[in-house]
């Protein structure tokens, strides 16, 4: 044995650069080899699990229309008239046929997918329209969660008959989750490294019931929520062989009039006491969700509590105060874009997300490294409040907040300090979105008309009349502005008549015109003016103003005539349209009480009684110069 081993050790010694070449090619012949073992170690495996693949037990069939709701809800044991299945379906938006709209995807692709966030009703737009289908003959497979893989043959309430077969995904977010950590029911028979996603194996099962069926005889509807941290659960591509199958439809939210509807409904369904007339506030504070109704009313059925606003929580998080102090946690910058919105509605500006930003920016201010961060920081904070957890909704571009929400950061900003930067910023966005900056530059204008800011509002509507040269309104108040804050009759009659040209239909632009004609003494064209305001809109105004001018006239039987009309659409408590009309008629110490009762109202105005040309009968009276006070 030493003498066989002493001649082995020579033969390594004699034969070492041969052998090393050979371990070396050995080794280089390694890698490949064991990627190829790999591969057909896992065409094995595939082809056992196929093997061991047994019924599945995620399918449900449900048969029976009536009992589709409560099955999906898991409510079937609950007969309270506010359990969910027990919920009239109700239209979300007036102006919208829902289950129309969906009915029309789902007949184009064969595919639904209903999307939206938490609470804004999904399940039941499905279960609705599921319903219908079962009237017309689907049944119903619904996938629950557990292990999920295609089946070998179909569910066994379904084997007599494979036409017309519904299958209803719903939460799809909570069966990707839920299908992620469910371990196949053969693993035990086998060691396994991994196991193929839900998606792959949704896709399979799908394509498993296309082939026992037919494509024709399928349909599906899924929900999914589209919050951002839900939506991701899906790995969403429109391009992906799964998803590609969808028509994808984006639920809206609740509307307020469909909100008071479904409050009056179920109040009335569970004997609830109510403040009905809350109901309006109520649905313009609610959260736009059916669930956050539905939630309220269990629970102040439960508290024996009645539906009040001040008792009614208007989100499915909480109060306003709540969502607010949450999303300020996640986002500091929340702050600002809250303040940006408080101001901008002040000022009557449009919510435009491009307005909103740089608003916000100026007023957090800071260094311009600072302002640099805070940029970034802004706009990471919006997509958070509307994109990812969808709280500040956006209706046609702009943000469209909910009653209450805004005003629950608490204090509220002053707009004077920000006037001149909201007048520059509207006007250099008004060159760039002419269309959509034109109702800023009117209201926006309003606003600074009503505080006394002439100049800055006359650069607003002479923008408006730039921007949108079709457009009646601006220059209808460009014309209000130059007759009666600048004085400028020429000026304004001219932007009267343009605003008549671009629409002669409008009333008050007849009547303003009329008013300015009178006061500069051209009382004959004053009167066709008035006569065509009245006739597009019969009302107070004109009849006085013609009165008043058929009156100066010396035409009795015109001025008597106008008057008498006048009087039967003044309300009794209309203490300075009373003056006028009796001044006219000259009552002068009728004219004189109703006048000194009107003056110790609120907001009379002095100056325009001054020169109102409806109380020249009375002026001369020592009794007018009492009421009215010195002139300034």
């Amino acid at each position: 044995m030493l003498l066989f081993l002493k001649d082995f050790w020579q033969f390594l010694t004699d034969n070492k650069d041969p052998l090393d070449t050979l371990l070396k090619l050995l080794t280089f012949l390694g890698l490949p080899l064991g990627a190829i073992f790999a591969a057909v170690g896992f065409l094995i495996r595939r082809w056992w699990l196929s093997r061991l693949r047994d019924e599945v037990g995620v399918f449900e069939v449900i048969a029976e229309a009536p009992t589709l709701l409560a099955k999906l809800y898991g409510t079937e044991n609950n007969n309270s008239p506010l359990a969910d299945h027990n919920i009239p379906y109700q239209r979300r938006d007036p102006n919208r046929d829902m289950q129309a709209e969906l009915r029309q995807a789902l007949n184009s692709t064969r595919y639904l997918l209903i999307t939206a966030r938490s609470g804004v009703g999904k399940t039941r737009e499905a279960a609705t329209l599921a319903h219908s289908l079962m009237n017309e003959g689907f049944r119903v497979l619904r996938v629950n969660p557990g292990w999920l893989d295609a089946p070998k043959e179909l569910p066994r309430e379904l084997r007599g008959d494979r036409r017309r077969i519904l299958i209803l995904l719903d939460d799809l977010n909570g069966l990707f989750r839920a299908g992620g950590y469910v371990q196949s029911p053969k693993a035990e028979q086998m060691p396994m490294l991994g196991q193929p996603s839900y998606h792959d194996r949704l896709l399979a099962a799908l394509d498993a019931f296309e082939k026992m069926c037919g494509p024709s005889e399928i349909r599906l509807i899924a929900t999914a929520r589209d919050e951002a941290d839900e939506w991701q659960k899906l790995n969403f591509n429109e391009r992906d062989a799964l998803w590609k199958r969808f028509n994808r439809v984006e639920l809206p939210e609740l509307r307020p009039a469909t909100a008071v509807e479904l409050l009056k409904d179920l109040t009335a369904r569970a004997e609830l006491r109510a403040e009905a007339d809350d109901f309006p506030a109520i649905a313009r504070a609610n959260d736009g969700t059916v669930k956050n109704v539905v939630v309220n009313l269990q629970r102040l059925l439960a508290e024996n509590k009645p539906v009040t606003a001040k008792n009614y929580i208007p989100t499915l998080s909480g109060t306003w105060q709540d969502v607010y102090q949450s999303a300020v946690h996640q986002h500091p910058a929340v702050r600002y874009i809250y303040d940006a919105i408080d101001v901008l509605r002040q000022a009557r500006i449009a919510l435009y997300p491009w307005i909103v930003r740089p608003t916000a920016r100026k007023l957090w201010g800071g260094n311009p490294l600072q302002k640099l961060n805070r940029r970034y920081r802004i706009e990471r904070a919006l997509r958070y409040l509307v994109s990812e957890q969808k709280t500040l909704p956006s209706r046609r571009g702009m943000l469209s907040p909910y009653d209450g929400q805004i005003e629950a950061k608490g204090i509220q900003l002053d707009l004077k300090p920000h006037v001149d930067f909201f007048v520059d910023l509207v006007l250099r966005f008004a060159d760039r979105q002419p269309k959509a900056m034109l109702g800023s530059l009117v209201d926006f204008g309003g606003t600074l008309y009503d505080e006394e800011q002439i100049e800055q509002a006359e650069r607003l509507w002479r923008k408006g009349t730039q921007v949108a040269p079709d457009d009646a309104t601006a220059f209808y108040n460009l014309g209000l502005l130059l007759h009666e804050k600048l004085n400028r009759p020429d000026d304004a009659e001219a932007a009267y008549r343009q605003a008549i040209q671009r629409d002669p239909n409008e009333p008050f632009t007849y009547s303003s015109l009329g008013s300015l004609l009178r006061l500069t003494h051209r009382l004959e064209e004053a009167i066709p003016l008035f006569e065509k305001s009245q006739s597009l809109k019969p009302r107070l105004v004109p009849l006085l103003h013609l009165a008043g001018i058929h009156r100066k006239l010396n035409n009795a039987a015109a001025w008597q005539q106008f008057a008498a009309q006048a009087r039967a659409l003044i309300p009794p408590d209309d203490w300075y349209n009373l003056a006028c009309l009796e001044s006219v008629c000259g009552d002068v110490d009728a004219a004189i009480e109703h006048l000194r009762r009107a003056a110790a109202k609120d907001g009379f105005d002095r100056e325009w009684a001054r020169r109102d040309p409806d109380l020249e009968w009375i002026r001369g009276d020592e009794r007018f110069e009492e009421i009215v006070g010195d002139k300034v």
